[in-house]
């Protein structure tokens, strides 16, 4: 079993209890038809059913109020490489079908060797300010 960032759409499973919020769930990566590995440890993958008892689903706007930042960070990439799995599956030079490069996180073509890599979207939000005025 592996631990899974799971989602149902733009939505996040998680599960509370009494160690807090958990957004992590083990599961078995033959389950799912799209699974994209997230860092060392986690996947990231779509479930339309709770992946346990009382499992409900968050956006991962509100997941930031709610588990550590890295956390967070992890699930934002998980949904990001899990949505380029999603719409990148034939090649935008030739339409062949995709095929998953296992040494790199990359789709290949075998069709006319194109190689497509996820665009990550690295967000920062700020606030510049003055006293009690906003300058922008």
């Amino acid at each position: 079993m592996n631990p899974f960032f799971l989602f149902k759409g733009d939505q996040l499973w998680i599960r509370r209890d009494a160690n807090g919020v958990g957004c992590l769930f083990d599961a078995d990566p033959e389950r799912f038809a799209f699974a994209e590995s997230v860092g060392d440890a986690a996947l990231a993958a779509l479930s339309d059913e709770p992946p346990s008892h009382g499992a409900e689903l968050v956006g991962l706007r509100a997941l930031v109020d709610l588990v550590p930042s890295e956390v967070a960070a992890g699930a934002g990439l998980a949904r990001q490489l899990l949505h380029w799995r999603l719409t990148h599956r034939f090649c935008g030079v030739c339409g062949a079908p995709l095929v998953r490069l296992a040494s790199e996180r990359a789709m290949s073509c075998p069709g006319c060797g194109h190689l497509a890599y996820p665009r990550i979207n690295p967000v920062v939000i700020t606030l510049v300010y003055r006293g009690d005025q906003i300058a922008m």
